[in-house]
């Protein structure tokens, strides 16, 4: 009883101590939560209906008072009274007289750490306590209080303090280990900054060593950010604090206390004012320091010069200097500048072995490829299709995760075959002996068994595997995952159908639902035969929208019910599928609902074409670093000439290709551009930019160039 007595009276005596920590956050988090309230509710506009009003108040009210990145000032300001408080709690281990002071008193330490640890838990949370219930206040004046908001309050200062506590106890613990205030900081940012550091750093490693490196959410940038307490809490203001992730905050904070209060115990009064307390740990953060530095110095270094060598230097370099600075940090002595110099070299010798294995892929990375027996399931992107919307919140997110993720492939033997030529002409780019036409970023994901997913991203050519390549883009499981458009329900995409034709605007299908049903099964199977070799050597004629009842909002977002004009806008085009002059069934259909497809390709309501040759002429053969022999191209200012014979337009527009089209395969002549000239029904003029297929420039139009 005695002792409960003493541990509150010396608590109560720490808090009075404390008392400018409690008036700077209450200070703060009195401006940022119950003021700013206030002023968002009178920034609310009077003139709006009252439900309008009082629904704007409700969320200022739940953004205010709730947990998660919507306003993360309140965690921010926790978290940097955190890092504050608990070095303050403890500054009198960093001072000699002090902790003889203390420490001679008839007190245990274990009560001196009780008192000092639980003062800067309290403190906080009593004062964000009575922010939140200010903010309620505001609330019950704005008579937008009500027991969902009580409720929300007590779990969102439940979780803040969560948060706080985690990372509290995390720089108490960089202060056990240290002897200064100056170290205390350094050892929180630290704990807060080490693993993310290495993450990175082990990506930009891959990512410069391999060829076939594809970053993907792995060891290193996701647990590695949750060894971090700062990482943990922005995981869970992002995520949610679910009960899981609440118990690993709680384990974090049980570990981090336990080995604070075992170090406060061992810890001997002669530490106060050294940098560091401990001899052993402070050894092995040394090393856990120079290594991540000297990695980092040798791919600063090969990165700005491309040069193994220029890395070697790196490394040394960087091990050398950050020994030094670190060892003159610890002593206080310049004089000990290259003290432990074995250790200094074993550090070298570790960074240089890793650079090394990195560099000349001792693992063999880049030639990784499993047997057919390993393989539970696989995916490939190649790369072809990213103007397709598969997220409709967020219309530019990028398609590969999704392709990887779900566009599994029956046809197993076909991707090993494009990713065997993958590995080969990786191989060649490496020699410098690459010497194909096109380059294709091809991606490639392997689910072994056991679940394991390993990912390769080949620069290559497809056309030496041109036929595996089609056999797995016709595969129709493939194609459904690939185009999500032509797997809707039929009668939904019928209900949204548009044509356009390449320049001309788009507008709704007629004709009866049946007839417009049939225009989808046609494109449907033929969308799902299209293959890249067919893709190569023509240009779509025009562009089918294939939406949903509950995406077409985003074709016009101001008009959901959407006119029967549909407005050109960016936005949609994600869900615009092309439709290609072989797709003879679909070209059927739509003349059957009495749309022409095509128009422009007959040159029809076009005036002029205005054609600009650029001719492209090769001086001097020149070897990059990589040692990949190619000619520097030099393009003449270009020759213009107009055409506006309707015999001649004819013969343009059959071997055009708009520039807006969604097909990167087609086989074009870049020496030549045109800008036709189109004249719509409104009598208005418009211009669309292309050049000419592949071998498809009309002879006149050479003849005319070469004069």
């Amino acid at each position: 009883m005695t002792s409960n007595r003493l541990f509150f009276k010396l608590l109560w005596e720490e808090i009075k101590r404390k008392a400018w920590a409690a008036a700077l956050a209450g200070l703060t988090l009195f401006f940022v939560m119950p003021v700013a309230f206030a002023m968002q509710i009178s920034n609310i506009n009077d003139q709006q209906p009252l439900d309008k009003i009082m629904e704007a108040r409700v969320k200022m009210a739940e953004t205010i008072v709730g947990f998660g990145t919507s306003y993360p000032l309140v965690m921010i300001i926790l978290a940097v009274g955190a890092v504050i408080l608990g070095i303050a709690e403890f500054s009198y281990l960093q001072s000699r007289k002090q902790v003889d002071f203390y420490h001679s008193l008839p007190v245990k330490r274990q009560m001196w750490f009780g008192v000092n640890f639980t003062s800067g838990i309290l403190i906080p949370s009593l004062v964000y306590l009575v922010a939140v219930g200010a903010s309620l206040a505001v609330a019950a004046a704005g008579k937008v209080l009500s027991p969902n908001l009580i409720i929300l309050g007590a779990k969102s200062w439940l979780c803040h303090m969560v948060c706080y506590v985690m990372i509290y106890s995390f720089t108490v613990l960089a202060v056990m280990f240290t002897g200064t205030r100056i170290a205390a900081v350094l050892g929180t940012a630290v704990f807060s900054l080490f693993f993310p550091a290495v993450g990175a750093l082990i990506e930009a490693l891959c990512s410069q060593s391999f060829h076939t490196y594809y970053s993907t959410p792995n060891l290193f940038n996701t647990l590695f950010l949750k060894l971090t307490p700062g990482g943990c809490v922005i995981r869970a203001m992002s995520e949610g604090m679910r009960a899981g992730r609440i118990l690993g905050f709680v384990l974090g904070i049980f570990g981090a206390l336990a080995v604070s209060l075992f170090l406060y115990q061992k810890r001997p009064s002669e530490a106060a004012g050294k940098t560091m307390a401990f001899w052993l740990p402070s050894q092995v953060i040394k090393i856990m320091l120079v290594i991540p530095f000297g990695l980092a110095s040798a791919l600063f270094f090969q990165a700005m010069n491309d040069s193994l060598g220029w890395g070697v230097f790196g490394a040394v370099a960087g091990v050398v200097i950050s020994h030094c600075i670190i060892e003159v940090i610890y002593h206080s002595d310049f004089k000990r500048l290259f003290c432990h110099e074995k250790a200094m070299a074993a550090c070298m010798a570790v960074v240089l072995a890793v650079l090394l294995s990195f560099h000349f892929d001792v693992l063999h990375y880049d030639a990784y490829l499993p047997g057919e027996g390993d393989i539970q399931q696989a995916s490939i992107d190649f790369d072809m299709d990213y103007w397709v919307t598969y997220n409709p919140k967020n219309i530019y997110e990028s398609g590969r995760d999704y392709l990887l993720e779900n566009g599994e492939i029956s046809d197993i033997p076909a991707l090993l075959e494009i990713a065997g030529e993958g590995i080969r002409q990786t191989e060649l780019l490496e020699k410098g002996e690459w010497s194909y036409d096109n380059m294709d970023y091809v991606t490639v994901c392997y689910t072994l068994k056991g679940g394991r997913k390993v990912y390769r991203a080949y620069r290559m050519d497809l056309e030496p595997v041109i036929e595996a390549a089609d056999r797995i883009y016709t595969d129709p499981a493939y194609k459904a995952v690939l185009y999500p458009g032509i797997a809707l329900d039929e009668q939904e995409a019928a209900k949204n159908l548009a044509y356009q034709d390449n320049g001309l605007a788009m507008e709704r299908v007629p004709g009866t639902e049946a007839q417009r049903i049939a225009v989808y099964r046609a494109y449907q199977e033929e969308a799902a035969a299209l293959s890249l070799s067919q893709r190569k050597e023509e240009a779509p004629i025009g562009s089918l929208l294939l939406i949903s009842d509950e995406d077409k909002h985003i074709l016009d977002p101001e008009n959901p019910d959407i006119p029967v004009r549909y407005y050109e806008h960016y936005r949609y085009s994600g869900y615009k599928y092309p439709v290609y002059p072989s797709f003879t069934k679909t070209i059927e259909a739509l003349k059957a609902c009495g749309v022409e497809t095509g128009r422009i390709l007959t040159g029809e309501n076009v005036t002029e074409v205005k054609v600009a040759y650029s001719q492209q002429i090769e001086h001097g053969v020149h070897v990059d670093s990589a040692g990949v022999t190619y000619s520097q191209v030099y393009t003449a200012d270009p020759v213009i000439k107009i055409y506006d014979d309707p015999d001649q337009i004819r013969s343009l527009m059959e071997g055009f290709v708009s520039y807006e089209t969604n097909n990167s395969l087609v086989l074009q002549e870049p020496e030549y551009d045109l800008t036709v000239t189109l004249k719509e029904e409104n009598g208005e003029e418009m211009e669309l930019n292309g050049t000419f297929l592949k071998d498809r420039v009309p002879d006149f139009v050479i003849q005319d160039f070469e004069k």
